[in-house]
């Protein structure tokens, strides 16, 4: 999609906010700061003004301003205006060009679609007419997550990117229960969470189910599943001295057979392979 710059990003948690500590924690040495407050963005009681003299003071006392702030949700920033009417939807975007003048930084509002998702983002018509880019996320039952540039005022549009949540655990509570939170993970279009795998790939996918129940370890880092895993060249090993997967007479011939099977199921998601160990994605 194009050539992305490094920038620090504000992620004003509007709705839900109470969860966003965890998510910034799996990150590694972010740029991205949240702010989890009640905000309002329209009428009289506007908090625009201020919100851009607290963003230029950061600016100037820590040598350097945001790049993208992140509005989560529109509908919680309305106040005591109203999506479904226009002069209402005007004014909220009067006082996002404040900020964005104010502070150089790209704004992105995150909003819902309604009931009839085929319609688009709810709201009056023309919320969708005072903005340059829209990306809609959709998701199908296999986990994936899709996002299509639907709108671009001075390009192309038709771009997708494609991801799933990887569950990862951040460490214990008080109570010792696991404390979780998801990470992007990058995978194939949605088509991929439907292929089909051949009879081997599926033996080598049942021999890593067996494997992990033996000897499966959870091993508790913020870019890993919290799920159990194994390593993945104890599992090649495994599935080449058998003859489930393949009946070749060689150990080359079978250990091509595996490692096809290997990226079969990767594309499938089926497995993660991450630093040399393997993880079974439930569908």
């Amino acid at each position: 999609m194009g050539r992305v710059a490094r920038g620090r990003v504000l992620y004003i948690a509007a709705e839900g906010g109470g969860s966003f500590v965890n998510r910034v924690a799996a990150l590694d040495t972010p740029e991205f700061f949240v702010l989890t407050v009640p905000l309002t963005l329209t009428g009289k009681d506007s908090q625009a003004a201020p919100l851009s003299e607290m963003m230029q003071h950061l600016a100037a006392t820590g040598g350097a301003g945001f790049d993208l702030i992140v509005i989560d949700t529109l509908a919680r920033v309305m106040g005591g205006g109203d999506e479904n009417t226009a002069p209402d939807i005007a004014d909220l975007f009067r006082n996002l060009d404040l900020i964005r003048r104010a502070t150089g930084a790209h704004v992105m509002l995150i909003h819902h679609s309604g009931k009839d998702a085929g319609r688009g983002a709810r709201g009056h018509s023309s919320l969708r007419a005072a903005i340059d880019t829209e990306i809609e996320l959709t998701r199908d039952n296999f986990g994936t997550i899709t996002a299509d540039l639907s709108k671009q005022r001075d390009g192309p549009t038709g771009y997708r990117f494609a991801y799933r949540l990887l569950q990862v655990e951040l460490g214990r509570d008080q109570d010792g229960d696991p404390v979780t939170t998801c990470l992007v993970e990058p995978t194939e279009p949605a088509e991929a969470g439907r292929a089909v795998v051949s009879d081997a790939a599926r033996k080598a996918l049942a021999a890593l189910d067996k494997m992990i129940a033996a000897s499966g370890e959870v091993i508790r880092r913020p870019q890993y599943p919290g799920g159990a895993s194994v390593p993945l060249g104890a599992w090649i090993d495994a599935c080449v001295s058998g003859e489930d997967v393949s009946s070749a007479k060689s150990d080359d011939d079978r250990r091509r057979t595996v490692h096809k099977c290997k990226d079969k199921l990767c594309e499938a998601a089926l497995i993660l392979v991450r630093d040399d160990r393997v993880w079974r994605v439930e569908q």
